[in-house]
């Protein structure tokens, strides 16, 4: 009985630790009952190590079950890509093999201990492998999701394709170094378990190195192509400009030439020479919208016009203007945010746009909603992009950093059937 209390004890402080690893390295999809989700997951994974403990499953059938309940939970109810879920599940379990190989190995080669002590009992030995294991699992862990946290990059399929290979790998002799620590009290297991965790490490920073490179390289291409865009929004910019101009300039012309028109009786061709002008002059100014600054008005009055192009209604709610300082910020961020409208509105039957610009509370609030043909938000989470030469993921990730350099917030949700990103930052 003293030895059940002593192993459940252990299970109980080990589930809480793998709950607090999997929802701190995963933020929830929706923050409602965190707590009763987290709850779920700690009876679910203490569930499955109590059966073991009292029905004793064979290792393969128990390690699979504890893996599938932390990964059905994580895609369930946390962010993130379905990969990384399913590699931070195995982990979650992995590592206590790491853990524990070294220090039985240490406890039975170096101080002597009988493995049969160390491995059940109520020994003092015993305890204190209890202790040091779920210690080290808990520092070790909570350095991972530091770590997470702070890292300015993401893994592609690949990187993580080959982190899974050196892990199954590293973790297959493991097993084998299991036995032969169960079997054979011999002082060189250590050594190579400290080997295996040493190489695993050094493996995966050299493709953290590697996945650092790769994300310089993109953000190179990424500022590329927002300078090819800032010049193509500056030339139409300058080309209605022109044209505006030139129309001013022949205005008097015009009306001359209709006045005389009207005056000899010619009705007709006064109307015929009008509908040729609107159609010739005045519809191609593309100019929807004209605020106090300039770089507003060239990113607004290009990108509402490619919408209108693309038969996609667009409304505009305007109330403020950024200031000199932050325009052409601000300017790049609408950009973004209404081309990834305009690509999400593509063959929709009504598609259509709707841009809120206001000060509010001394915050500035950017506003941009559009309309959906299914919820984004449930079959993409993280907002990845499913277009090969796509730039919808690129874009949003050039808002997120323009809006930390504001200091602002961004929010995204979806509300009466559109899609909407929100952002506030100090005026």
């Amino acid at each position: 009985m003293t030895e059940f209390m002593v192993e459940n004890a252990a299970i109980l402080i080990e589930c809480f630790c793998i709950m607090l690893f999997i929802t701190k390295y995963f933020s929830f999809k929706n923050e409602n009952f965190k707590w009763l989700k987290c709850t779920l997951l700690f009876s679910l994974s203490y569930l499955t190590e109590l059966y073991d403990l009292i029905f004793h499953l064979s290792e393969s059938v128990f390690v699979l079950l504890l893996i599938s309940v932390a990964f059905i939970f994580s895609v369930c109810f946390l962010k993130g890509r379905n990969v990384e879920k399913l590699l931070l599940s195995i982990i979650t379990y992995i590592l206590f093999a790491f853990i524990n190989l070294p220090v039985l190995s240490l406890f039975n080669s170096v101080l002597g201990c009988d493995m049969e002590s160390i491995t059940g009992g109520t020994s003092d030995e015993r305890i204190e492998v209890l202790i040091i294991t779920k210690l080290l699992y808990f520092l070790i862990t909570q350095s991972i999701v530091v770590v997470n946290r702070k890292k300015e990059y993401v893994f592609c399929a690949a990187e993580w394709f080959m982190i899974i290979i050196t892990s199954v790998i590293v973790i297959s002799i493991s097993f084998i170094l299991n036995f032969m620590i169960l079997s054979d009290n011999n002082p060189a297991v250590t050594v190579i378990s400290l080997l295996l965790l040493i190489m695993e490490i050094i493996i995966f920073m050299i493709i953290q190195r590697i996945s650092k490179a790769n994300k310089k390289n993109t953000e190179s291409q990424i500022l590329s192509m927002q300078l090819r865009q800032l010049k193509h929004d500056n030339e139409t910019a300058i080309k209605n400009y022109n044209s505006m101009i030139n129309v001013q300039h022949d205005f008097k012309n015009y009306i001359l030439n209709i006045n005389t028109m009207v005056q000899t009786g010619k009705i007709s061709e006064a109307v015929k020479y009008m509908d040729e002008l609107l159609d010739r002059k005045i519809n191609n100014l593309q100019t929807f919208v004209n605020t106090s600054s300039d770089v507003i008005n060239a990113v607004l009055n290009s990108k509402i016009s490619a919408a209108e192009e693309k038969n996609i209604s667009v409304r505009t709610f305007i109330f403020f203007t950024p200031d000199e300082k932050n325009e052409l910020d601000v300017g790049n961020l609408i950009a973004n945010l209404l081309d990834n409208a305009i690509e999400a509105c593509i063959n929709q039957s009504e598609p259509a746009i709707e841009l809120y610009m206001y000060s509010e509370n001394g915050m500035n609030n950017i506003i941009v909603k559009n309309t959906l043909s299914g919820s984004v938000l449930l079959s993409n989470p993280e907002l990845k992009t499913s277009k090969r030469t796509g730039l919808h993921g690129i874009g949003m990730r050039s808002v997120k950093d323009t809006v930390n350099e504001l200091n602002g917030i961004t929010d995204i949700y979806e509300q009466d059937g559109m899609f909407v990103v929100a952002i506030h930052y100090p005026e």
